[in-house]
């Protein structure tokens, strides 16, 4: 009921928007689809084939640039053994910045931690599963109903507050905290709280990020039930984030990135075999050519070096004409039968595909 409610308050809010002259006048809007196809691994290991689009129609405030406010709806549409459609208010929130703090209110997604893969330090959202879209220029992007006040310390340093609403009973306690971001001797540190209401626990964590030869960031997180042993939990649910990330120029418009990224369980499973979504060691590599501003290729995986297995995804996109793109992408697990990633594996719910093939097309206007 909750989430009825929001996604009926979030469309009266764009048909509001679209339907009164003076605002659409100082506001844009916004409409990308996604379309594509292809083969993958199937339930039993049957080659399976589908089709799936994907849009989203945004709508952003630009008149007032104390004040901003967006709309987002997304319809997402599958195609495999039979049609599935779901659609998701993707983003509906208002910023406003006051005097002496920033306001937040809405629907969206705020950014704790350092990590683009893996972000222990990401205690809102627990950025740490394997199980994501590689195929997206963001790879966690799931949002949720929020409020925040943000309040500017300096220069590069600020304090943030937040409370968010259950996500599932609305009867669960709230889960809200808040982080200090500091820059000693440019080091960015950051360190914070979240109390969890869903899961009942806190959950507190540090972030460091820095540059030089080579950016790089750590993260370090745990968390904690109110019960006794409190100290004995946080160590026994400690995890470490880690990552290494750096730009290459390649002549006038080429660029080429590196990212390398780890998760640490210390007190994980070292053991092939063994609950592989708790192993203690996970990596992603991944590699990045920019030729010019239209084309682009990538290679990214997950690797478990634990039962050395990995999943391996390769991607293309073709900016062709102004907002139309031609996308394609491959994807292919390695390893043995009971790995965490393997061709021979069956597939389960809401994991991805152990090899997949597939190719299409974005427009935005």
């Amino acid at each position: 009921m909750v989430r009825i409610c929001r996604s009926a308050t979030a469309a009266c809010m764009l048909m509001l928007f679209l339907y009164t002259p003076d605002l659409a006048a100082e506001n844009s809007l916004s409409i990308e689809i996604e379309n594509l196809a292809g083969v993958f691994q199937g339930k039993d290991s049957v080659a399976g084939v589908s089709g799936g689009s994907e849009a989203e129609l945004s709508f952003r405030s630009e008149a007032n640039r104390d004040v901003k406010a967006q709309v987002s709806l997304t319809a997402d549409v599958t195609n495999a053994r039979e049609e599935t459609t779901e659609f998701d208010v993707y983003r509906a929130f208002i910023r406003a910045r006051l005097p002496w703090f920033r306001l937040t209110m809405g629907k969206t997604r705020l950014s704790w931690g350092e990590g683009f893969m893996f972000n222990a330090g990401d205690v809102l959202f627990d950025s740490l599963s394997t199980s994501v879209d590689f195929t997206g220029e963001e790879i966690r992007t799931t949002g949720t109903w929020l409020a925040s006040v943000y309040c500017p310390l300096g220069r590069f340093s600020f304090a943030e507050t937040v409370l968010l609403t259950p996500e599932e009973n609305p009867e669960d306690y709230p889960s809200g905290g808040g982080r200090l971001v500091l820059r000693p001797g440019g080091i960015k540190t950051e360190a914070g709280y979240i109390y969890a209401g869903d899961a009942g626990e806190h959950r507190p964590y540090v972030s460091f990020q820095g540059g030089g030869l080579i950016n790089w960031h750590l993260s370090a997180a745990s968390a904690i039930e109110p019960v006794a042993g409190a100290e004995k939990q946080l160590d026994e649910r400690l995890r470490l984030s880690f990552g290494l990330f750096q730009l290459f120029r390649l002549g006038y418009s080429s660029t080429l990135n590196l990212r390398l990224e780890g998760l640490l369980r210390p007190r994980g499973s070292w053991r092939a075999g063994e609950d592989p979504r708790e192993y203690g060691l996970y990596l992603y590599p991944e590699i990045s050519l920019t030729p010019d501003d239209r084309r682009n290729f990538f290679y990214r995986a997950v690797v478990s070096p634990v039962d050395i297995s990995a999943l391996h995804v390769v991607g293309s996109s073709w900016n062709i004409y102004q907002g139309f793109t031609l996308l394609a992408y491959t994807g292919i697990a390695s390893g043995e039968k009971g790995d965490l990633f393997s061709l021979q594996n069956g597939r389960d719910e809401g994991s991805p595909p152990a090899w997949f093939v597939s190719a299409g097309c974005a427009f935005v206007f």
